[in-house]
């Protein structure tokens, strides 16, 4: 499952893995939202609920995108780590560069890669 992240004139691309949680947030897509940041993520609240799963993390890789069940939300690390668990359910693979221009309530869309 691949997908894409735009904001403003920059988009990213991502594969999901085959989690629960990446087969829900794909089958939610398109959702847009206006991210708010917190040191290097970014989220913003989805249209879905999804309860932590057993091998949630507390540590994302660089260009990982987890869902944060208390907050509902989508959220993509470049160097944060959550503040809870997260269940990690893909990476973005272009390059990530992108992702420092990105804006606090800069609104992003998330959608099937085509």
């Amino acid at each position: 499952m691949e997908i894409t992240l735009s904001f403003g004139s920059k988009k990213m691309y991502a594969s999901l893995f085959d989690t629960s949680t990446a087969h829900a947030i794909y089958k939610a897509l398109p959702f847009t939202g206006n991210v708010q940041l917190w040191g290097n993520e970014a989220y913003f609240e989805i249209p879905v609920f999804h309860p932590l799963e057993q091998d949630a993390s507390e540590t994302v890789p660089i260009g990982g995108l987890a869902y944060w069940p208390q907050g509902k939300c989508f959220c993509v690390f470049w160097g944060q780590n959550p503040i809870s668990a997260v269940n990690v359910f893909g990476k973005i693979h272009t390059n990530l560069d992108d992702i420092y221009s990105l804006k606090n309530n800069e609104r992003m869309i998330v959608d099937v890669q085509l």
